[in-house]
């Protein structure tokens, strides 16, 4: 689980929930920079959570990509993830492997998970508000529609990566 240290009480609070009330999981919270000088820590983790991830330091995000590949979950809530590293190199190769598409503003401020969609146990959609929906540019051919937006456009996927999912 990586967070940056300034991200948001509620981003904070959103992940906690659904992690831990709405999939009844344990995990760890983590931050980038520590996972970006010890990205050997991603072996022991099964999942991470990206709740912002606009700039990421290139050797992290390589180590994502190999972790992903390898069979780890990388679940990413940021619509600007893989955007640029700290020294403003583009990571959009990054993203394009591990997400597939750009995400752009979809107006609407809640989207709809899909029964199953966050997994075992959940049979009712998931409605959840967000402070600005996003809809993937382009839904990757790969990908499956876990969440959309009030016009239907898709709003969250998984895909799988190598071994792994995103």
């Amino acid at each position: 689980f990586a967070v940056r240290p300034r991200t948001r009480a509620d981003q904070l609070y959103t992940t906690y929930a659904a992690l831990g009330e709405l999939a009844h999981s344990s995990f760890v919270f983590d931050v980038d920079t520590r996972l970006a000088r010890d990205p050997a820590r991603l072996g022991g983790a099964r999942t991470v959570w990206l709740p912002r991830a606009e700039v990421v330091d290139q050797g992290l995000a390589d180590a994502l990509v190999q972790w992903v590949r390898g069979g780890g979950t990388l679940v990413v809530s940021d619509p600007d993830a893989f955007t640029r590293t700290p020294r403003n190199a583009s990571l959009a190769p990054v993203r394009d492997v591990l997400i597939g598409s750009t995400v752009q503003a979809a107006g609407g401020s809640s989207i709809r998970l899909a029964p199953g969609g966050i997994g075992v146990g959940q049979a009712d959609p998931i409605d959840l508000a967000v402070r600005q929906a996003g809809r993937f540019a382009a839904t990757p051919a790969d990908a499956r529609v876990i969440g959309t937006n009030g016009d239907g456009t898709a709003a969250v996927i998984s895909r799988s990566v190598g071994a792994g999912r995103v």
